[in-house]
């Protein structure tokens, strides 16, 4: 595995690679600030949206390692079920206690990853739970620039998952239909706002490429 998600720069500047906020994770602080990392424990972790579990994961605790059992369905319906153990490290806090560490499991051009991590992520089309570098995943506020129109793009992305979709940097085509567990006034607020962001964001970027052709032409 090397390189999931990266790819070359889409319409109105959007970048095709996946970022973190994209993925389901798994951040081990919070099982330990939440008292799951007893050894011989066993919970099914669950990610929501809106009224439904977007996904479920069982998590079984050893002494040195959590074990994941999931089930992850592929595009074409195939079902894959995964049972596999990933490793915990701990280090010592300035203060007295410890901190636990995921050790990823990834293996990336034939050599185990092993980064000490805090989270794990598992991307749209994945189907392992590995660090950010093994998927080569970018954080959205590092991956744009602080203008509007990255400000705007953020946002679309935003209310594109909230219609269990992905905002693929296109415009015009079309909107999402609408979630089953949605509310119908929900949901024409949220396609609203997404058409006037479109509108928006090509108007922006209508002014910023009449202002580099008008450079061009000085």
């Amino acid at each position: 595995m090397g390189g999931y998600g990266s790819g070359p720069y889409g319409f109105l500047g959007e970048t095709s690679k996946t970022t973190v906020e994209e993925c389901l994770n798994l951040d081990i602080r919070r099982l330990h600030r939440d008292g799951h990392l007893k050894p011989g424990a066993y919970l099914t972790w669950a990610w929501e949206r809106g009224e439904e579990n977007k996904a479920t994961i069982g998590i079984k605790v050893k002494k040195q390692a959590v074990r994941l059992e999931y089930t992850v369905t592929r595009p074409d319906g195939e079902k894959k079920d995964y049972n596999y153990s990933v490793s915990i490290s701990r280090t010592s806090c300035n203060f007295g206690g410890e901190r636990p560490w995921f050790i990823c499991p990834g293996v990336v051009n034939n050599v185990v990853c092993n980064r000490r991590v805090a989270k794990l992520y598992k991307p749209p089309g994945g189907e392992l739970f590995l660090c950010r570098h093994c998927y080569n995943l970018n954080y959205s506020s590092s991956q744009e620039s602080g203008d509007e129109m990255a400000r705007m793009r953020r946002k679309l992305r935003k209310l594109y998952r909230k219609l269990d979709s992905k905002w693929e940097g296109m415009m015009y085509r079309r909107t999402p239909e609408k979630p089953k567990h949605m509310h119908w006034d929900t949901y024409r607020e949220i396609t609203n706002e997404i058409n006037l962001l479109e509108w928006k964001l090509v108007k922006e970027f209508e002014k910023k490429a009449a202002k580099l052709i008008g450079g061009f032409n000085r």
